[in-house]
């Protein structure tokens, strides 16, 4: 599972797993699988789940996590604009 597999971030790990000789199985989240980025996921044979890893998305997210054996995250920062906010992100 790689959460943000349309950012540049979460886009360098899939295509890390995507180039391995290992078998894996990737599943990206995003927030929106319309964008371009993700389409380009879904071409590549890529299973993508869309949610906000936000407060109050809890049910959201766990749905979306489902059969996940490892996962990659990154938070966004900047975006967030707090460290508090951004700590919070990571404990969903």
């Amino acid at each position: 599972m790689v959460i943000g597999v349309a950012s540049q971030q979460g886009g360098s790990v899939a295509n890390m797993l995507f180039k391995s000789d290992q078998p894996y199985r990737i599943v990206g989240l995003t927030r929106d699988a319309s964008k371009l980025p993700a389409q380009a996921w879904i071409q590549k044979d890529v299973q993508l789940r869309e949610v906000d890893i936000l407060p109050g998305k809890e049910a959201d997210i766990v749905k979306a996590f489902e059969g996940a054996g490892i996962v990659s995250a990154v938070t966004n920062a900047i975006e967030l604009g707090t460290k508090e906010k951004e700590v919070a992100q990571g404990n969903l």
